[in-house]
């Protein structure tokens, strides 16, 4: 248990059918009694937005989080020193962002059997604020089809799936197919694919 955390944070929740819409921001930070060498400021802030209805559902999300981190050094406050005299002092921000939209688009219902399309894309980013020297961006995007049977718990999904980074050499694309079917009144689910 750490006493010396404060935490604060605001939620916002509004739903207008068939639309959801989400916010929160929050803030985090130690040393409230300014006795240790570092400290450690966080704000975190996410957005959401989703809609389901006749024409298929819709989802969106983004979120940061940010961090802030001071270390003096240990005899700063025995020394007596300026702030010129500060060169042991490390300031040190971080900045993660993530972002994903999602979807899934009813195309045919013919009686037991329906078809639909499905999308899925994320993005996700780090850096150190100052230099961008440890940045990292992660892009993922999965486009699918869907083929379903409710009343016989069958499932068939065919995707297409591409990833890459932006400051390496990966990159990554390949197909993936999907059977699913329940048994025992739906307690139990099998799932093969490749």
């Amino acid at each position: 248990f750490n006493r010396d955390l404060e935490n604060m944070s605001i939620v916002v929740s509004q739903r207008l059918s068939p639309l959801s819409i989400t916010g929160r921001l929050g803030l985090q930070r130690n040393n409230l009694d300014n006795s240790q060498i570092s400290d450690m400021r966080r704000i975190v802030g996410s957005a959401s937005v989703s809609y389901s209805g006749q024409v298929g559902t819709l989802q969106g999300s983004y979120s940061t989080f940010n961090t802030f981190t001071n270390i003096r050094p240990a005899f700063a406050d025995l020394d007596q020193l300026t702030p010129f005299d500060n060169f042991d002092t490390l300031n040190y921000r971080q900045v993660n962002n993530s972002a994903s939209i999602s979807g899934v688009l009813p195309v045919i219902s013919k009686g037991e059997v329906k078809h639909s399309i499905t999308i899925n894309t994320i993005y996700q980013g780090t850096r150190e604020r100052e230099s961008n020297i440890n940045s990292l961006d992660f892009f993922n995007l999965v486009l699918g089809y869907l083929i379903s049977n409710v009343n016989q718990s069958i499932s068939m999904m065919i995707v297409a799936n591409h990833s890459a980074t932006f400051q390496s050499d990966l990159f990554r694309i390949g197909p993936t197919i999907s059977y699913s079917r329940n048994f025992i009144d739906r307690k139990l689910r099998v799932v093969a694919s490749g």
